[in-house]
């Protein structure tokens, strides 16, 4: 038989040669040779059977070795598990007028769980603050203010105790009205007929601690303090509470104020004795504000009895037309005065829409102010 290409005799040979697993293959080259060379006995062939060993021996090596070669690493792309989707939660809608009181206290809860808090809280200072949802109203005829984010608001005005603690913590921080004697007294008289009649202005030596009515009460509203006072106040406030507190702008006080409330006029005023005329009214209540609380709170806790006009955020100026987004106009104006809104025992409180202008280095015995802490 001769030694031929696998498949032909000696079989034995080959399938030692080609075996697949170790121990099964001939254990080096040169033993393979011997084997063949056992095999082919004739000595006129040994020449050819050589050379036909030697083209197996260098073929057969590699084909030896490479069944022990580890074969090509095939690098892998690690595929990573994503992780479990987490579910968003979406924020209540934002309110738009009119809502109802139940709508209103519904709006307003669903908003103090969204953000996980209460619908009111109480701060270090002992200030009280509702939450507001967001939302939008018109301030007049083709002024539309969207309010964007949730705040806190103050239920209340600022009282005198409130105000002692921060004058107390600021080394006797002296108001306006204390350095610069421009304290004003506001009363209200009837004309001569007794039908109508307005305001009047007392100057004197008025200050946040003697206001002009007699025995002010710690728990009433303070009055006397500037613009620039009820400013510094919330700087105060911002500082020991690590939060950001500021004077409310103007749509922010009203859609506070308002809680949802389309009306003209809050609900709750006192209604007007009949054969009585609105300056008769007037002049017939006491010339000071209320302590706190007073009057009915609305469906968010905002209370607005207090009888004092507020310092709001914005200079006085005209509303812009269109939709504007957290507006607050910061236009200097004309006469340089800041803006109140809402009204006090000098005057008919009863409508959402009164606005005033004062310079805001002056202290009036009708004017207050409350707190707007910001959400992040």
């Amino acid at each position: 038989a001769r030694a031929g290409w696998p498949g032909t005799r000696p079989a034995g040979f080959w399938r030692r040669f080609l075996a697949s697993e170790p121990d099964d293959r001939f254990p080096d080259v040169d033993s393979a040779i011997d084997e063949l060379n056992g095999i082919v006995a004739p000595r006129r062939r040994r020449t050819r059977i050589l050379g036909l060993a030697s083209i197996l021996a260098v073929g057969g090596a590699a084909s030896f070795f490479a069944f022990d070669a580890p074969g090509p690493t095939i690098p892998t792309e690690s595929v990573s598990t994503p992780p479990p989707a987490v579910a968003v939660e979406r924020a209540p809608p934002a309110g738009v007028l009119p809502l109802d009181e139940r709508s209103a206290g519904r709006l307003q809860r669903a908003w103090a769980k969204f953000l996980k808090c209460e619908p009111v809280e109480t701060d270090s200072a002992e200030m009280e603050f509702a939450l507001i949802p967001p939302g939008e109203l018109d301030l007049a005829p083709n002024s539309r203010f969207v309010l964007a984010k949730p705040y806190w608001i103050g239920t209340a005005v600022v009282t005198r105790r409130q105000f002692a603690a921060f004058a107390a913590a600021n080394g006797g921080f002296r108001t306006d009205a204390e350095t610069r004697k421009n304290g004003q007294y506001l009363v209200y008289a009837l004309d001569p007929s007794g039908r109508s009649g307005g305001s009047r202005t007392v100057r004197g030596n008025f200050d946040w601690r003697l206001p002009g009515y007699p025995d002010p009460s710690d728990d009433e509203p303070v009055t006397q303090v500037s613009w620039n006072d009820a400013t510094a106040y919330c700087a105060w406030l911002s500082k020991i509470e690590h939060r950001a507190c500021r004077l409310p702008t103007d749509a922010e006080w009203e859609w506070a104020m308002r809680a949802g409330d389309s009306a003209a006029e809050r609900a709750g005023a006192p209604a007007l004795p009949p054969g009585m005329t609105v300056p008769q009214w007037i002049a017939a209540g006491p010339m000071r504000p209320l302590p706190i609380p007073s009057g009915r709170s609305n469906p968010w806790g905002v209370g607005s009895g207090s009888r004092v006009q507020e310092w709001c955020r914005d200079w006085w100026g005209e509303l812009p037309q269109g939709k504007s987004v957290d507006y607050e106009n910061r236009a200097l104006s004309p006469a340089g005065i800041r803006l109140t809104r809402g009204g006090s025992y000098a005057e008919s409180g009863a409508a959402y829409g009164q606005r005033a202008g004062y310079l805001p280095l002056g202290g009036r015995s009708n004017i207050g102010f409350r707190a707007v802490r910001e959400i992040p």
